[in-house]
């Protein structure tokens, strides 16, 4: 080494020598071999939705629990459907289901069998299922595999609160009772409960009370006023997506056009009204789950974590804007954090991303945000140099060190989740430790070019 510490030859220096006649080549060459890289081995993120997942552990019991669950799920869908096994076949059609649940909760500290909340609650339905999609979306196969009831108007116990009356079949009847939820007055409730236990012994699944009431008081559910507080409503819509005989792709790309286009139907029309009646129901509360909803809401929270990861993100620009000086320099820094980001997402080998992974975007920007102030504080420091080589190979080599003890121990830190039992905590461990080493690779081939641009 120089006088002060500079290298008078030796690899750093030949390099900052071959990158000064053209810095800016450099950067760009860098940067499209990173674009390269995330794109040829970049996959569709799929959010891991399941909260459980987070205290996911190996072992034997977890299999069983696992595969448990699995043959539940299955099942359920094949009662849903009438099934024998397996995906339906109506005739030459394909069909598969999509639920929606709501869940009304009682306001003011009164029974959800209060009149008002019920025909609040039923106005409310009435509403969805006047939605221009509604009658659409539940267009569908013959009753004899999934009967329409289950969509229009729903396994719902205000369908047969509010029966509408149709003209009689046999001489001597006034009217029969429709239970479809469009009447114009209710059902006296002794009526509806002694209704429902008639369908209990005819040993018709729907007449159970549990269908409707899922609180622990819904067995006991009676006309009284202390009744219970929970009630709720399921809509299963049938959706054709191909016919028998079809290849199995074929199938598949059908099924997920239908999923799409059900997905859309829910987002623009019926969630909408969903939250829309936090606001403007005065006697219920509305809870709602059902398929496209729950990744729906995972986006929007997702979004706003980002916009607060973006107001952080502002207030370091500002920072580093008053500290460098050099807006080239703070863009290839920000684009260094950044970009460890996607870069670690193509190395890590899961197949659904955890929202603790998501808190990536967080963590990187705190962690390895010095980064970009130690090389920026070395160049400054290196003036007494002179030449910009012998400047720049100065601070390569003691911003490089400095950085690589930093880097190490840190993702030394996050790797070591590696060791855990918990699924989630060692992808996360995976994934944060990859971050730390991209910023660190990255700041070694991306910053110097950018500091003598």
């Amino acid at each position: 080494a120089a006088a002060g510490g500079a290298p008078s030859s030796g690899p750093i220096l030949r390099y900052v020598r071959l990158l000064s006649r053209c810095p800016m080549c450099f950067a760009v060459v860098y940067t499209l071999a990173i674009v390269i890289v995330v794109l040829a081995f970049w996959r569709t993120i799929v959010l891991e939705e399941d909260l459980a997942s987070f205290v996911r552990a190996d072992g034997q019991a977890l299999r069983y629990k696992d595969a448990a669950d699995g043959a539940v799920e299955v099942q359920a869908e094949m009662n849903a459907l009438s099934l024998g096994g397996g995906r339906r076949l109506a005739g030459a059609t394909e069909w598969m289901s999509r639920r929606l649940t709501i869940v009304y909760a009682a306001k003011h500290n009164v029974s959800v069998l209060d009149s008002r909340c019920l025909r609040e609650a039923r106005d409310f339905e009435a509403r969805l299922r006047a939605l221009p999609g509604w009658a659409a979306a539940c267009q569908g196969p013959p009753d004899a595999v999934l009967p329409r009831w289950r969509c229009d108007p729903g396994e719902s116990f205000l369908a047969y609160a509010w029966p509408a009356q149709d003209p009689p079949d046999v001489a001597g009847e006034r009217f029969r009772l429709h239970f479809s939820g469009n009447g114009t007055e209710p059902l006296p409730l002794p009526a509806v409960f002694a209704y429902f236990r008639e369908l209990r012994e005819a040993g018709e699944q729907r007449g159970e009370l549990s269908n409707y009431f899922p609180s622990e008081d819904g067995a006991n559910a009676s006309e009284t006023s202390e009744g219970p507080k929970l009630l709720r409503s399921t809509f299963t819509f049938p959706i054709a997506y191909g016919d028998e005989g079809e290849p199995l792709a074929t199938l598949r790309a059908k099924q997920r056009v239908a999923s799409a286009e059900y997905d859309v139907f829910v987002l623009q029309q019926v969630y909408p009204l969903l939250v829309a009646a936090a606001a403007e129901l005065r006697y219920v509360e509305v809870f709602f789950d059902g398929s496209a909803i729950d990744s729906h809401e995972v986006t929007l929270a997702m979004q706003m974590d980002i916009m607060w990861a973006l107001g952080s993100i502002l207030y370091v620009t500002a920072y580093m804007g008053l500290h460098v000086r050099s807006v080239p320099f703070m863009i290839g820094g920000f684009f260094v954090i950044f970009a460890s980001v996607p870069l670690a997402y193509v190395f890590t080998p899961a197949a659904k991303t955890t929202f603790a992974s998501l808190m990536s975007l967080f963590l990187i920007t705190v962690i390895d945000i010095d980064i970009i102030f130690i090389f920026n504080d070395f160049w400054s420091q290196s003036a007494h140099l002179g030449e910009a080589d012998q400047r720049l190979a100065w601070t390569l080599r003691k911003a490089g060190k400095s950085c690589m003890a930093t880097s190490l121990t840190t993702s030394l830190s996050f790797f070591a989740n590696l060791l855990s039992c918990l699924q989630p905590l060692r992808e996360f461990g995976l994934f944060m430790g990859l971050c730390v080493t991209n910023v660190y690779i990255l700041a070694l081939f991306i910053l110097p070019p950018l500091i003598l641009f």
